[in-house]
């Protein structure tokens, strides 16, 4: 009986526990402040000057059919918000954008022929090259452009964190072989719900695992026979790795 007791005020422990970490976590993400993103991806680069590689042919390239050009490249970028809160625009209660616009500035660049907008699902536009303007940006919501540009280099796209309210301004290069990853289905989950869930379950985790590291030695001391014993470890070891499983998903 006293067994029981003792396995029962343990357990009664560990949901207590339990309880308060989902209870915290669950708190914190509903009270935390919610974060813009914007992420910036370099989608392609395609050196349209490039020389070509025939014997007898030369080719070359004109800008307003007067300006040779040597260097012409056409990088399309595309600008994703991957934050939890919408962006807005001068003339909202609650303005997010420092000036009329967004600034848009080129690196590694000599001279921009143009920079259009070629797609975009949040009613963007250009008023000027390099201006963007924009009504109100969501989560999830992206403008691609694409830009012709004379330099040795490929063109950078950069925005200054500064131009939109407590922002914060990420980098990334598009790479075929995301098409073939496999998206864990927490990442299917808001940024933030996606940390609070990981921090949960970690925590859960962690003193999941000492509360079974405590009731497999209390289990092999009062099961004297050694087959007993290995029967509890394959036991409570199969229980471990079900527990554990949904780490899998997680990272």
């Amino acid at each position: 009986m006293a067994d029981k007791n003792l396995i029962w005020n343990k357990t009664s422990v560990l949901i207590g526990v339990i309880a308060i970490v989902v209870a915290i976590g669950i708190s914190w993400y509903f009270n935390r402040e919610k974060s813009t993103i914007l992420n910036i991806e370099k989608v392609s680069e395609i050196l349209l000057t490039k020389p070509l590689d025939v014997e007898g042919f030369t080719s070359s390239y004109m800008y307003n059919d007067s300006i040779e050009v040597k260097n012409l490249w056409q990088t399309t970028f595309v600008i994703r918000n991957i934050g939890e809160k919408t962006i807005y625009r001068n003339g909202f209660s609650e303005s997010s954008i420092i000036g009329s616009h967004i600034p848009l500035n080129v690196e590694n660049c000599e001279k921009v022929l143009s920079a259009i907008i070629t797609n975009e699902n949040n009613s963007s536009f250009m008023l000027k090259p390099l201006q963007l303007i924009i009504k109100q940006w969501k989560p999830k919501e992206y403008v691609e452009i694409t830009m012709l540009t004379e330099g040795v280099m490929s063109p950078n796209l950069k925005i200054d964190d500064r131009e939109i309210k407590d922002s914060e301004i990420t980098y990334s290069v598009y790479s075929a072989e995301k098409i073939n990853e496999k998206q864990k289905l927490i990442e299917y989950f808001p940024r933030g719900l996606a940390i609070t869930l990981k921090w949960i379950i970690t925590s859960v985790m962690v003193v999941s695992l000492f509360a079974a590291i405590i009731a497999i030695n209390n289990h092999l001391k009062t099961e004297p026979k050694k087959g007993q014993k290995i029967l509890i470890v394959a036991l409570w070891l199969f229980a471990l790795v079900f527990l554990f499983s949904p780490i899998l998903w997680m990272f």
